[in-house]
């Protein structure tokens, strides 16, 4: 995973004043990962070896919240989704998810309270570079 986006948002919310969490060592990440029992790829382990994730309920622009490690397995552990879910728009309005792909990437998508999933990047990058300059392609406009 090209880190730059990643890295470009984490500046973003930490000059925002969010506080972020440590990034976690990848045994740590694949033993919550394996205990969810959903398939994951590397660049979601690199996510979560970059950052740990923003404190604990706090979102940066476009009322967007990357979940902690923690916050992830408690979210995922009783969820029926067939998606990782790994943060949320406006206090949960809805959830943002990896799917693994037959590639060995993960694309991203939203999923509504009905189930409904939408596709929004091919790739956590993608993911990253829409929220740093089209925000509104992931549906996090809020006015």
């Amino acid at each position: 995973m090209s880190d730059w986006p990643l890295h470009d948002s984490i500046r973003l919310w930490i000059d925002s004043g969010i506080r972020m969490l440590p990034g976690r060592r990848e045994t740590e990440i694949c033993t919550v990962l394996r205990g969810l029992r959903r398939p994951y790829c590397a660049d979601v382990i690199r996510l979560y070896e970059l950052t740990g994730g923003m404190f604990d309920h706090e979102y940066g622009q476009g009322v967007f919240s990357l979940w902690s490690l923690e916050r992830l397995q408690e979210e995922n552990r009783n969820s029926k989704s067939n998606l990782l879910l790994f943060g949320d728009f406006l206090i949960s309005s809805h959830y943002f998810g990896f799917s693994k792909g037959p590639s060995g990437t993960s694309s991203v998508h939203i999923e509504h309270f009905a189930g409904e999933t939408i596709p929004v990047a091919r790739s956590p990058q993608e993911f990253f570079r829409k929220y740093l300059e089209r925000s509104e392609d992931l549906l996090l406009v809020w006015d």
